[in-house]
């Protein structure tokens, strides 16, 4: 794996380590917990977190079977700049429904985290087995801000997991949110 790729997905996987390690001392009723006008709970901001990441996956294989792609250029540097903003903003913004990821269901958070495992590991081999030709290509299309290269990509994951840790944050904030055993207000 090209050592500044490998940079970026140890970043990445830091961060999903620590979300899910701060995730491990709340209460099944925590995790499920929604608050008034936060239409998911702490366990389907995962659920969704992983659904990205598979389909993130799935697109990267299919349109890596394409013969030829075009070379990134500046317009895809600064659209990925713009997402990053964007996804910094301390705004909501709804997910466009073609996405198609949408948590649907009670998953319990021990299932999610050996989905995202394995994800995390296709996504691992993906990146290593990627020949470097292909490195610069625009390998995804992001619903929104277009096609990116497998770096950018790499960055709007992180930055989408970043996006979402404020969304956990405000549900454990929210004045309701339930007092777990090993927790006191």
């Amino acid at each position: 794996m090209d050592a500044r790729l490998e940079k970026l997905f140890d970043r990445m996987e830091a961060n999903r380590t620590a979300l899910l390690s701060s995730l491990e001392m709340l209460s099944d009723n925590q995790l499920a917990y929604k608050p008034g006008g936060d239409p998911w709970s702490i366990n389907e901001v995962i659920q969704h977190l992983v659904l990205s990441e598979q389909g993130t996956h799935r697109y990267l294989m299919k349109k890596n079977q394409a013969a030829s792609l075009p070379r990134a250029s500046l317009a895809a540097t600064l659209r990925s700049i713009g997402l990053t903003l964007f996804m910094r903003l301390p705004v909501k913004f709804k997910m466009p429904a073609r996405a198609n990821a949408a948590p649907g269901g009670d998953i319990p958070l021990s299932q999610l985290k050996r989905e995202w495992e394995e994800t995390r590991q296709n996504l691992r081999q993906f990146i290593t087995e990627l020949p470097s030709e292909r490195q610069r290509v625009l390998i995804f299309r992001h619903p929104f801000m277009g096609y990116f290269n497998i770096y950018q990509t790499l960055r709007f994951i992180e930055e989408h997991i970043r996006h979402h840790l404020k969304q956990i944050r405000r549900i454990r904030e929210w004045k309701d949110f339930p007092v777990g055993a090993s927790e006191k207000r």
